[in-house]
C-alpha cells in the first residue's frame, strides 16, 4: 500500500511507507499489514486501511480504502464487482486478482491480474474500483498469458505528460508477444473524482513507446460512477488524465469523429486550420461538417508525417497559380509536392478546391507506400465505374486497412467533397498505420 499528498502546485507526491501510520479495522485476523505498507490477506472478509502521515502537528495527511477480501474461487473473471473502490489518494492494489487458478504463475510476475489468454465474445474481467476489460470477440492463445501491472509511482511519468494531471494509476496491459487482437476491445478506467476539475477534460492517454509521450485516446466520461470507457485495437499503458489546456468545442459534445479530432488538437494536426472557431458568445467550436480544401488537407498530412515547418519563401513556380498560393501554406504543399502526394491539377496547384474522397484516400496511399495495382476494385461498391483509374489502384487497400470505408448507400463517391469530420477521420486512421500509437 502506499499513501500520496498533494503540493502546493496540485502535483502528487508518493510518501514514505515507513513513515505511514497503517491501522487495520474490520474482521479481526483478515489481514495484517507490516510497516512499510506490506498487505497479506489471511481470510476472506471486508476490512478498512487507514492510512496516516504526519509531518508537522498542524499538517496531516490521512486517507482511508475499502477492501472486501474474496475466497480464491469466486476469481472467475466474470465481471464481480464487489471490491471495494479507490476513490481517495491511498495507492496499491486491493488484492492480487487471479482468475481461472493461474495463481500459481502469477506469484513471480508482479502482474496485479493474470490468466490464460483465451476470451470469449462479451466476457470481462474486473479489477472493482480500478479497472474493466471487456473483449468484443474471442481472443485466445495457446499457453498465453493476459496480464495487467497496476504501475502506482506515477513520478516517474509525471515529467512526460506535459501539463496534464494524472487522476488515475497507470495500467500496463499485455497479451503474448506478436499476438494482435481480431477485435476491439472495451477499456474501462475508474478515475479519481476528488482530483477532476472539469470533466470535459479528462481523457485516457497512452504512453507512446517510441516518442515517450502522452498520447490522447479519448473517451466516454461516466461522472457518477468515476469512469471513462474506451476501444482499443491492442494494448499498452494507460493512464486517464485532465488537460485543463484543453480547448473544448461546443458542437462537438456527441458527435462521432470528437476523439479524433481532440487526438489532433492534441498533437498540434488541428490547430487554427480547420477548428477552434470562436464565437461572440465566447464558445469554440469545430464546424465538423464545414468543407476541406487542398491546402488544408495538405497541411494536416504533412503535420501528421512527421513534417516540421521551415518558412514561408518557397518556390512553388512550376506551378501556374504560384502567386495565388498563400504564405502559410507554401512550405506544406511544397513538402507534400516533393513527396509526390499532390500534384496539382494540370499546370495548377488550386489549394483552395475543397479537396474530394478519391484525392485524399490517393495521398494518404502514396504518403504510406501503397503500390498501385490493380484497377479491377474488389470491394463490392454500387458505383465502381465512377472511380477514376488512378484513384480505383488504391481502393481496395485503403478499405482491407480500414482507412476509408463506403457510404451507408453501398457507394464510394469518389468525387464528393470531404468535410472537417472526414478528414480528421483518415488522417487520424493514417497515423494509426504509421506508428500504432493507440
Amino acid at each position: 500500500m502506499k499513501l500520496y499528498g498533494m503540493t502546493m502546485d496540485n502535483s502528487e507526491l508518493l510518501l514514505a511507507p515507513n513513515k505511514v501510520k497503517w491501522e487495520i479495522y474490520g474482521d479481526e485476523g483478515a489481514a495484517t499489514i507490516t510497516e512499510d505498507g506490506m498487505l497479506t490477506a489471511r481470510k476472506t472478509g471486508e476490512i478498512v486501511i487507514n492510512a496516516k502521515y504526519t509531518v508537522s502537528s498542524d499538517k496531516v495527511y490521512e486517507d482511508a480504502i475499502i477492501i472486501n477480501l474474496l475466497p480464491q474461487e469466486e476469481n472467475t473473471g466474470s465481471g464481480d464487482n464487489s471490491g471495494g473502490g479507490n476513490n481517495g489518494s491511498t495507492g496499491g492494489n486491493n488484492r492480487r486478482y487471479n482468475n481461472e487458478g493461474d495463481n500459481k504463475e502469477s506469484k513471480g510476475t508482479g502482474a496485479s491480474l493474470r490468466r490464460n489468454m483465451k476470451f470469449k465474445a462479451n466476457e470481462e474481467i474486473n479489477l472493482p474500483g480500478q479497472i474493466r476489460i471487456r473483449f468484443t470477440g474471442e481472443e485466445e492463445v495457446q499457453n498465453g498469458y493476459f496480464e495487467v501491472y497496476e504501475i502506482e509511482d506515477l513520478m516517474k511519468y509525471r515529467q512526460l505528460s506535459g501539463k496534464k494531471d494524472f487522476v488515475s494509476n497507470i495500467f500496463d496491459i499485455s497479451i503474448p508477444e506478436g499476438y494482435k487482437l481480431k477485435s476491439p476491445v472495451e477499456l474501462t478506467i475508474y478515475f479519481n473524482k476528488n482530483k477532476v476539475k472539469d470533466f470535459k477534460r479528462l481523457a485516457i492517454y497512452v504512453y507512446n513507446e517510441k516518442t515517450g509521450l502522452w498520447d490522447l485516446v479519448g473517451g466516454i466520461v461516466d461522472e457518477v460512477q468515476g469512469t471513462i470507457t474506451v476501444r482499443l485495437s491492442h494494448f499498452s499503458k494507460y493512464a486517464v488524465m485532465e488537460n485543463s489546456q484543453l480547448i473544448i468545442m461546443t458542437d462537438l459534445d456527441n458527435h462521432w469523429a470528437k476523439d479524433a479530432v481532440y487526438r489532433l488538437v492534441d498533437k498540434g494536426i488541428v490547430n487554427g486550420i480547420v477548428n477552434g472557431i470562436k464565437y461572440a458568445d465566447g464558445d469554440y467550436r469545430y464546424e465538423p461538417e464545414k468543407p476541406v480544401a487542398r491546402a488544408e488537407f495538405s497541411k494536416m498530412l504533412a503535420l501528421a508525417s512527421g513534417y516540421e515547418f521551415e518558412n514561408n519563401n518557397v518556390d512553388l513556380s512550376n506551378f501556374a497559380d504560384d502567386k495565388e498560393i498563400l504564405a502559410w501554406i507554401r512550405s506544406y504543399l511544397k513538402y507534400c509536392n516533393e513527396k509526390g502526394w499532390i500534384n496539382g491539377k494540370a499546370v495548377y496547384m488550386k489549394p483552395n478546391d475543397t479537396i474530394t474522397r478519391a484525392e485524399a484516400g490517393v495521398m494518404v496511399s502514396i504518403a504510406l507506400g501503397f503500390t498501385a495495382s490493380n484497377k479491377n476494385i474488389k470491394a463490392p461498391f454500387a458505383n465502381k465505374k465512377e472511380i477514376p483509374e488512378w484513384a480505383a489502384v488504391y481502393i481496395d487497400e485503403l478499405v482491407n486497412k480500414k482507412l476509408m470505408k463506403g457510404l451507408p448507400d453501398g457507394t464510394f463517391r469518389p468525387n464528393e467533397v470531404m468535410n472537417c469530420s472526414d478528414v480528421v477521420s483518415l488522417i487520424d486512421n493514417y497515423i494509426r498505420m504509421q506508428n500504432d500509437s493507440y
